[in-house]
């Protein structure tokens, strides 16, 4: 999915962060928010993103995890995005 655009959720952490530098490397863009950066927002999700990833310490009552649902953006947890997107061997 060369070209493609991920928002993460929570892209502060080590998982998330790690997954970011992953995808930019399979030639993916990357967006993302954290509490710890500039806060969690329904503004921070752009019109582009293809997937939004969230942590697993998002709750579901996230600003941008719900303004994802209202756009029927795909949206996955980190935890199962390795089994359902990325193919190994």
């Amino acid at each position: 999915m060369d070209g493609s655009h991920a928002h993460l959720i929570g892209i502060a952490g080590n998982g998330m962060r790690a997954l970011a530098e992953v995808l930019r490397g399979w030639g993916w863009s990357i967006s993302g928010s954290d509490l710890m950066i500039q806060g969690h927002a329904a503004e921070n999700l752009p019109a582009n993103a293809d997937l939004v990833i969230y942590s697993d310490a998002i709750p579901q009552e996230n600003p941008e995890l719900l303004r994802a649902a209202e756009l029927a953006f795909p949206f996955e947890l980190f935890s199962s995005v390795g089994k359902n997107h990325f193919r190994f061997g």
